[in-house]
């Protein structure tokens, strides 16, 4: 009786949107949160002051937040685009080159500096910090021939 199933139509309906504004005019977009790709219940929470706190103990004064069901997107825009996806933050940086682009960074940068290029780097990718918490979703049009960069070899679609 614990076990809650949530669902967001608001989620959905600006889906369908972003959905139906690829069909009638082409081009992508990309969904990065926080979720996984089915369905799962009891991933409500409320966040204030960096603490996590009791969702009703503060109405208004709390930040509210729940997991991304990223198959309800997918099956929401289904007959509207294609989806790929979705993949893991760290998959999905890395395969467009967040390493080279770091050391790029690291040549010109000051070293007070590069500390923090490499922490940023890492929480970025790193599976304990937000590389495998945060999936990246694609919507492209329906029957295109090219998948979108970082996912035409991670076959996620």
């Amino acid at each position: 009786i614990e076990d809650r199933i949530e669902i967001s139509p608001e989620s959905m309906k600006i889906s369908k949107q972003i959905a139906k504004h690829i069909k009638e005019n082409g081009g992508t977009s990309l969904i990065i949160d926080y979720g996984q790709d089915f369905i799962q219940g009891n991933t409500l929470r409320a966040i204030k002051r960096h603490e996590f706190v009791h969702p009703l103990s503060d109405p208004g004064q709390v930040d509210l937040s729940a997991d991304v069901n990223f198959h309800y997107l997918k099956e929401s825009v289904a007959d509207l685009v294609d989806a790929y996806g979705p993949v893991t933050q760290s998959k999905f940086l890395q395969s467009l080159g967040i390493k080279a682009r770091l050391l790029m960074l690291l040549k010109n940068a000051l070293p007070a500096k590069r500390k923090d290029l490499i922490s940023s780097t890492e929480r970025l990718v790193h599976p304990s910090a937000m590389g495998e918490i945060f999936k990246v979703l694609a919507f492209v049009p329906k029957g295109s021939l090219e998948v979108p960069i970082a996912f035409e070899k991670l076959n996620d679609k």
